[in-house]
């Protein structure tokens, strides 16, 4: 009967040796009844010792323990059992031996894990839903304003400032309503897009965000094909591909980007796109 059990079931002594060894502990930890019989457990499963001899002191004090283990097979494979350890005592009411019956928990936990993990992104799609309703009520003065302002700005390289904030605006609640896209489950939309535009759109943003003491050229094939695609995201993923090449230009450190602050007099750093 034991032996039809699913659970790996063993009897060690006080000493740890161990003296019954069912099938279903031959199935969970991969050595053979003749393997263990006579040797100590801690030799056949690894385990965190602390952890079990916290146990065992427990289980000495209220002849039973019931817990959780991490411990390894013989072939090095790591899981997780769920212990429920019986001291057995002998006629005279000493303790004897320690009956282990060991259920492995590993698929369990890691299901558990996921299902907390989908909690923690709904959680952040109510949140990211929130901020974005916030974010969206600061953007809307921006995208309303820039274009009044315009019509009284006659300097070509202040029109120029408005319209780079303008599209960065326009960009934000293109993000915002990806969040709240998110946020809801749906999918984005997806339309034919000229990289050509996205490509020049983020030649002007980078020329009057980044430090001038980058140098931008912006290189594209005259007929590059449309591509299928959510133009916010395609924007994101350019943003990020030229904010990581600022950060890995040489001598970033020593430059002032840190702070900031253009460092005239050190030199031209290319940044091609």
């Amino acid at each position: 009967m034991l032996d039809a059990a699913n659970d790996a079931i063993y009897v060690r002594s006080l000493e740890q040796m161990v003296t019954y060894w069912n099938d279903g502990a031959e199935r969970l930890y991969g050595w053979t009844r003749a393997e263990v019989m006579g040797r100590k457990i801690h030799e056949l499963v690894l385990y965190d010792p602390a952890a079990f001899e916290a146990a065992h002191g427990l289980l000495l004090a209220q002849d039973s323990w019931i817990g959780e283990l991490k411990m390894t097979s013989k072939t090095g494979k790591e899981f997780i059992v769920f212990c429920r350890w019986t001291l057995l005592r002998d006629d005279a009411g000493q303790p004897k031996e320690v009956l282990a019956i060991n259920t492995d928990i590993t698929e369990q936990k890691r299901l558990e894990t996921n299902f907390l993990r989908a909690q923690r992104l709904e959680g952040i799609g109510a949140l990211a839903s929130g901020i974005a309703h916030d974010l969206n009520n600061i953007l809307t003065p921006i995208l309303v304003s820039a274009p009044l302002i315009r019509e009284t700005v006659s300097d070509p390289e202040g029109r120029a400032l408005l319209d780079t904030m303008q599209n960065c605006a326009r960009r934000g609640a293109d993000i915002i309503k990806q969040l709240l896209t998110f946020a809801r489950g749906e999918p984005g939309v997806r339309v034919p897009l000229p990289l050509r535009h996205l490509l020049r759109d983020m030649g002007k943003i980078i020329h009057e965000t980044f430090p001038k003491n980058i140098q931008l050229n912006v290189e594209s094939s005259k007929d590059l094909w449309l591509v299928l695609g959510d133009a916010t995201q395609i924007h994101q993923a350019l943003m990020n591909l030229c904010v990581n090449a600022r950060d890995a230009m040489p001598r970033r450190r020593h430059t002032g980007l840190e702070s900031g602050k253009p460092d005239c007099g050190r030199g031209v750093h290319r940044h091609d796109v």
